[in-house]
């Protein structure tokens, strides 16, 4: 998921930069199915903001056979929903291959970002 300053734009480049964006595949030299939000929910450049995020991993089976693709359940930026049952088909432009369980990555890299109360929990199934 994309952390970018987006305050007023109504439409970026490519579906998937924008704040709170869900990041393209990376296929045959294109980005392909990224995920814009719903609407743009951004504050203005040095206000926080706020991301709830129900995520669910991909799953395996014992053979190391994907049995469910990867899937944001809910996605709320500044408590407005920006996504909802959004399917991820493979891993993200900046992603690494799939797998269950894994660690969190945190990218900052479009200019100055701060992070604080990140919280993790894992979900029942």
């Amino acid at each position: 998921m994309q952390i970018y300053d987006s305050f007023g734009v109504a439409k970026d480049a490519y579906p998937g930069i924008e704040c709170g964006g869900i990041y393209p595949e990376w296929i045959n030299n294109a980005n392909v199915r990224g995920h814009a939000p719903l609407v743009n929910a951004s504050k203005p450049a040095g206000e926080w903001q706020t991301f709830d995020v129900i995520y669910r991993a991909p799953r395996f089976d014992a053979a190391g056979v994907k049995t469910r693709n990867a899937r944001f359940e809910k996605v709320f930026h500044n408590g407005i929903l920006i996504h909802d049952n959004v399917e991820l088909l493979g891993p993200t432009r900046a992603g690494l291959p799939e797998q269950a369980t894994g660690s969190l990555r945190i990218q900052g890299d479009h200019g100055p970002i701060a992070y604080r109360n990140v919280r993790i929990r894992r979900l029942p199934e």
